[in-house]
């Protein structure tokens, strides 16, 4: 369970589903399905309880007693983390690396985050992957080239999903795999959108 502070902030509720892409889910998986993981009441996050009246320092005691055992968020997880690192190795057909289109700095500084976050054996007090959201995720969307802007806002909502700590809820998500479903939802807005504007990769790069 990560007991860091910023990641016991539960913001970003079950994405919903608009235009061709909700009538592409109705149709492949039902309503009842869809409707099934939505935050009603409008208060919950995925479905769970955020804790009120808790502070931090409490929330941090609690996750130090909670045995661990795997959860399906954990693999979500992982999946977002290893789309996110396979991307950043992408090049976008014609695109030639301007200073005002990408900043290797702040490519630099990504990788070195991803790079110095561990599993670790004992507590800890920083993720270094928050790093990630400060001002607003700016550097996600900055060490991309432009024409894969749509792509980082992709990532940044995902990252956003998969950043909190659902166990230490005062009531966590009644579903495993909420946060598979939130994932897939973002996914499929992203590719119904962007249907028409595919962006061609140089291959083997």
């Amino acid at each position: 369970v990560n007991s860091d502070e910023a990641a016991m902030f539960w913001e970003e509720q079950m994405p919903l589903l608009e235009g061709n892409a909700r009538d592409i889910y109705i149709k492949v998986y039902g309503e009842e399905r869809y409707n099934k993981y939505n935050d009603i009441p409008a208060d919950t996050i995925h479905g769970g309880v955020p804790p009120s009246h808790i502070r931090p320092s409490e929330l941090r005691a609690k996750a130090k007693t909670m045995p661990f055992y795997h959860r399906w968020e954990y693999d979500a997880e992982s999946i977002s983390w290893t789309m996110y690192s396979a991307l950043l190795r992408v090049t976008p057909a014609g695109f030639t690396e301007q200073p005002k289109d990408i900043s290797a700095v702040d490519l630099t500084d990504i990788w070195d985050i991803l790079q110095k976050h561990v599993i670790p054996d004992r507590p800890r007090k920083v993720d270094t992957r928050l790093a990630l959201l400060l001002n607003g995720g700016e550097i996600v969307l900055t060490a991309l080239p432009p024409c894969m802007a749509p792509v980082g806002e992709l990532l940044l909502r995902t990252i956003k999903h998969v950043l909190p700590s659902y166990p230490l809820m005062a009531e966590p998500p009644p579903h495993d795999d909420h946060l598979h479903e939130a994932m897939k939802r973002l996914i499929l807005q992203y590719l119904v959108d962007n249907r028409d504007t595919p962006i061609p990769l140089i291959p083997h790069q």
